[in-house]
């Protein structure tokens, strides 16, 4: 077990790394040898103003660590505390961090080294699991409404936010269009492939899809569709005036705090 002196340190070190606050840094300062060095995956950082720059500020896992949940006794020797994090509940997370925290004889930092591993890329399934689809189906009630993308004939691109997007099931979507004859209807009937972005930020969860479908003219299929569709987006139709699409999904990839997804139906 470290000494009281060693176990401050590493909690300073910790706070400075997980939130990147200027005075947490100064106050992690303190506890630095003389010639400290900071290692992580894309390099090193010797002395103590180069390892105050890496302690402070926002770096690329810095959103991520401060909502880790830490272990600060994960391996302790007579000169060296190990911090472990673990980050439930989000995605694009590593997977067994660790800061390793060495001290010199005058218990003073003398070396810290950030270790982490990613998810391995996932093996493609042929429907979306029961979290994604989810994600989707509430998207609109989450306050994160789906971004659909589609190329008009001329070759510009279309950006909207869909309300109405839900799934059918476990590699079909439907959708509601208020205009029936509007630029996503006309590229749904001419085959064109439309995207899909959704974005959770709170639990970094980032879905990507690709998918072509067909009008629906039927009235018990555009009845159902309609019917599956939010009643705030319902209510901006209540005529029923619009078009009705079902859309096979072509590919859905991305990360969840399940993990890394992707999905790829048959052809």
């Amino acid at each position: 077990m470290g000494s009281p002196a060693m176990r401050a340190a590493a909690e300073a070190i910790l706070t400075a790394i997980r939130t990147g606050e200027y005075s947490a840094a100064r106050r992690a300062e303190t506890y630095l040898a003389e010639q400290p060095r900071f290692r992580w995956s894309r390099g090193e950082a010797s002395g103590r103003d180069a390892v105050f720059e890496r302690l402070v500020g926002q770096w690329a896992l810095t959103p991520v660590l401060g909502g880790g949940l830490w272990d600060t006794d994960a391996g302790d020797t007579a000169n060296q505390l190990v911090i472990r994090g673990r980050f439930p509940g989000k995605g694009a997370a590593p997977e067994d961090y660790r800061l390793t925290i060495e001290f010199d004889d005058q218990e003073k930092v003398a070396a810290i080294t950030e270790s982490f591993t990613f998810p391995k890329p996932p093996a493609a399934s042929a429907t979306m699991p029961a979290y994604v689809r989810r994600c989707i189906d509430h998207a609109l009630l989450d306050g994160k409404p789906v971004t659909v993308a589609f190329a008009r004939p001329g070759g510009d691109v279309s950006l909207s936010l869909r309300g109405s997007l839900q799934t059918r099931d476990g590699d079909t979507l439907i959708l509601w269009l208020r205009n029936a004859q509007g630029g996503l209807a006309d590229a749904i009937r001419a085959g064109r492939t439309i995207s899909f972005l959704y974005r959770d930020s709170a639990s970094r969860t980032t879905l990507t899809a690709e998918a072509r479908g067909t009008i629906v003219e039927d009235a018990a299929g555009r009845r159902a569709i309609f019917d599956r569709t939010p009643e705030v987006e319902q209510r901006h139709d209540p005529g029923l005036s619009g078009a009705a699409a079902e859309l096979r999904l072509l590919r859905l990839s991305g990360t969840t705090p399940d993990g890394p997804v992707l999905v790829i139906p048959p052809a």
